[in-house]
């Protein structure tokens, strides 16, 4: 299955004619969440809640091209 070639530049692949697909060299994803606590007044931990989740996709690779 071949990529999609778009006719503009986008995500900093460049734009170009005779280029059939992008080869992946690197691929990374990169999770993390923060997370608050509530005690009681036993200084028990009753609930928690997860905020600011956030995926970071990091990819690297080369431009295909027709006569390569």
């Amino acid at each position: 299955m071949s990529a999609t070639v778009f006719g503009d530049s986008r995500y900093g692949i460049t734009a170009d004619a005779t280029a059939t697909g992008l080869v992946l060299n690197n691929l990374q994803y990169s999770y993390s969440v923060e997370e608050a606590t509530a005690a009681d007044h036993t200084g028990t931990e009753f609930a928690m809640a997860l905020y600011n989740d956030k995926t970071e996709i990091t990819a690297d690779g080369t431009v295909a091209t027709q006569t390569a």
